[in-house]
């Protein structure tokens, strides 16, 4: 009798300790919820998969994105319904990353008055832009766009003589259009 009583208190007391593991293990486990800063870490940190309580990106669309990086514009689309092109975190299916792309001849210049005025050459320049579904991080596209205009505010040294272009909001738009709208 106290042989089968020790044995079930070691086998009570095994379960009691794996339990304990399993649960703090799962305890640990982030949980990614849907933000403006969690969907730019999808293109920031690469370590961060996927957003599993995310709508799904299938179907007929409209499919929601939000796009992050360098000097890129709101995507609002005066024929289109804002939840579209600027949705709520929580209802993104899509992120589109836009990564400072190269330059290349001068277009133009830009003028910026802070903190004294100055005017700027302006570059061409040619970015890659890359959408993945939120929920998963599944890539969806790899696109280029084409920087053409003069960024709102711009930080550099003060020797440099130029500025690399962003891309207009109907440049990406267009980029982008028959993922979200189709």
């Amino acid at each position: 009798m106290g042989r089968v009583v020790q044995l079930t208190f070691g086998g009570v007391a095994f379960l009691t300790f794996v339990g304990a593991f399993v649960y703090l293990a799962a305890c640990d486990e982030e949980k990614v919820t849907a933000s403006s800063d969690s969907l730019a870490q999808l293109c920031e940190d690469h370590s961060r998969t996927r957003i599993p309580d995310a709508p799904p990106y299938q179907g007929p669309g409209p499919h929601p994105i939000l796009v992050f990086g360098p000097g890129v514009p709101t995507l609002d689309d005066q024929k289109s319904p804002a939840a579209v092109w600027s949705p709520k975190p929580v209802d993104a299916q899509l992120v589109g990353c836009v990564d400072a792309g190269s330059a290349a001849d001068v277009i133009g210049t830009c003028h910026f008055d802070l903190p004294e005025p100055k005017d700027l050459d302006l570059r061409a320049t040619t970015a890659r832009l890359t959408v993945y579904e939120v929920r998963s991080r599944r890539k969806i596209a790899d696109l280029t766009v084409h920087g053409t205009r003069c960024p709102v505010s711009v930080i550099q040294p003060v020797d440099q003589e130029w500025v690399d272009a962003v891309p207009l909001a109907a440049e990406v738009r267009e980029a982008v259009r028959k993922y979200v709208e189709g």
